[in-house]
């Protein structure tokens, strides 16, 4: 969960854990689910290609760790265009941007020296097949949604079909009229009263509050050490809360690994 410190007016009131209503666009309400694709966006036949990218009929593949998968599945059943497309959308950087030659690991080793990635910042030269893809799909998490998307796109493309839905263009929803949505699009979301007053505030909704209004940054630190994480349940002294709010990072470290 992201944290954030703002500067808010000393007589600030507002509900702690409630969407600041400045950042709430008042006009979403004026639009309504599109029933003809239920709002995936999608037209009817990538709505069937989804479903056999991901397919729960067999004949099934029994795994190790108990789980099973389904065979024909369309994620383990690419072919050289899926590939050559997920790879122009740079959607298989464990194929692509991983060193294969002693150059390429030369540049790897310094990038981590100078705390950077792992991955290469550009193409290595390598072109799996497809065969070779399917293969570690299975091994392990394999693709994810964006990588569905992405050979969804091509087959409708290829097959010279709609990708998106044609009532709502992919929105999902549709207008009651185009005031309203010129509307939605017009309207820019309000800050808090700003001031000298000291507040935490999230960021994983559209935002709210999650300390009261404090006159000092150490005060505001107090408090969080007492009542506030750092990153899902873990918590953090005062003076470490006093040096992340002072740099405007709030950040959970454990190893070498850090969560926001």
């Amino acid at each position: 969960m992201g944290r954030v410190l703002k500067r808010v007016d000393l007589n600030f009131k507002w509900p702690l854990n409630k969407v600041w209503v400045g950042y709430i666009n008042p006009h979403i309400d004026k639009r309504e689910n599109c029933h003809e694709c239920q709002e995936s966006g999608l037209s009817e036949y990538a709505q069937e290609l989804k479903k056999q990218w991901y397919s729960h009929n067999g004949p099934f593949e029994y795994l190790p760790n108990g789980g099973q998968r389904a065979k024909n599945a369309l994620q383990y059943n690419l072919n050289d265009d899926d590939i050559a497309a997920l790879i122009k959308s740079n959607r298989l950087p464990e194929f692509t941007r991983v060193p294969v030659n002693e150059e390429q690991k030369e540049i790897i080793k310094k990038q981590k020296a100078d705390g950077k990635g792992g991955w290469l910042e550009f193409h290595n030269g390598y072109t799996p097949s497809a065969k070779e893809v399917n293969e570690w799909a299975k091994q392990g998490m394999g693709h994810d949604s964006l990588n569905c998307h992405v050979v969804i796109k091509v087959r409708c493309e290829k097959a010279k079909r709609d990708y998106l839905c044609s009532s709502c263009n992919g929105n999902g929803f549709i207008w009651s009229s185009e005031e309203d949505e010129q509307n939605y699009e017009e309207w820019k979301k309000t800050e808090p009263p700003t001031g000298e007053g000291f507040q935490l505030w999230e960021t994983t909704s559209e935002g709210s509050p999650t300390s009261p209004v404090f006159k000092t940054i150490e005060e505001l630190a107090f408090y969080c050490e007492n009542n506030c994480s750092t990153f899902g349940r873990e918590r953090a002294t005062k003076e470490q809360w006093l040096k992340m709010l002072d740099e405007d990072f709030v950040y959970h470290q454990r190893g070498n690994s850090i969560f926001i």
